[in-house]
């Protein structure tokens, strides 16, 4: 039996997203050092429980967290992070696969009415 969803490899960068807590209005100021790091690729100020939100893109998890680690947590300013890694693979669908499924399915629950009904007369 084939499976529904293909994992699918994808090349490039290793990337995440990196949520930042602050010092009560040293936003800008951490926003500006931010910006000078290598690797990120975007900086926003955001509103809710976290002050920061970044992009940022390398060649290597381990280059990823060199860059997390001794360059944006060092920034004194900074109160916390969280990081949220993005995944290299997808899983795409395989629709033909899937819709052969539901018909055979749907196709036994009728057979399987047909067969009561007989039994019931």
């Amino acid at each position: 039996m084939q499976r529904t969803f293909e994992p699918v490899a994808m090349g490039g960068m290793e990337s995440a997203y990196i949520m930042i807590n602050c010092e009560l209005g040293s936003e800008s100021s951490v926003i500006e050092q931010l910006k000078s790091i290598p690797g990120i690729k975007e900086v926003r100020g955001v509103f809710g429980n976290y002050d920061i939100l970044v992009k940022i893109e390398t060649q290597s998890i381990a280059s990823l967290r060199d860059v997390i680690t001794f360059q944006i947590r060092k920034i004194q300013e900074i109160h916390s992070t969280t990081t949220v890694m993005c995944s290299k693979v997808l899983f795409i669908i395989d629709f033909r696969h899937a819709l052969s499924h539901l018909l055979l399915v749907e196709n036994m629950t009728r057979q399987s009415r047909l067969s009561l009904r007989s039994l019931q007369k």
